[in-house]
């Protein structure tokens, strides 16, 4: 009878938080675990943790949509950058990175999983949303043949995520060209 309890109680404990990606709050106090998503926490975990800061979204830097010239012209008439069923994004700073390594057109549809001559007609641009937060971030429910599904991150291993399609009249979203 005592096996078969410590038979349930290790398969109940192996189903359950993290092995189950349930969120943890690896002992922080729950105030500094329960942030809204985006809200950085500026106190130290404490010496027994190296003193370390608590790590923060992936987004808390703003999100930022790759596209062209010519799509963008050819949805000259819509109110908003995306569709109705909203904009990807990726975090700002994983795109500047990538950008910054000298990326060809052809890596940048790799890196955010695009098809294959989703950039290649006009110039390359940008928009870059200041705080995805407020326009509903959320994961991707689906996408083209690289989705994958309920990772969060794109085929070339970028954080990925979708907003409300923002109006291009917003002040929090700035468009501009790459060089």
């Amino acid at each position: 009878m005592t096996r078969l309890i410590l038979l349930l109680l290790t398969l109940l404990f192996s189903l359950s938080g993290p092995a189950m990606r349930e969120y943890s709050d690896f002992g922080l106090s729950s105030f500094a675990a329960k942030l809204a998503p985006g809200v950085k926490y500026i106190g130290k975990l404490g010496a027994a943790r190296g003193g370390s800061e608590l790590m923060v979204h992936p987004f808390s830097g703003g999100g930022t949509h790759i596209t062209t010239s010519t799509r963008l012209a050819a949805h000259a008439e819509s109110a908003t950058f995306g569709g109705p069923s909203g904009l990807f994004v990726a975090p700002t700073r994983q795109v500047d990175a990538l950008l910054a390594s000298g990326a060809t057109r052809t890596q940048i549809e790799i890196a955010l999983g695009l098809n294959q001559g989703s950039l290649s007609q006009g110039a390359l641009m940008r928009i870059d949303v200041a705080n995805p937060f407020t326009l509903n971030l959320s994961l991707p429910t689906s996408g083209n043949m690289f989705f994958r599904p309920g990772t969060g991150m794109t085929w070339g291993g970028l954080n990925e995520g979708v907003i409300t399609s923002q109006l291009k009249t917003d002040p929090g979203a700035l468009l501009r060209p790459i060089p």
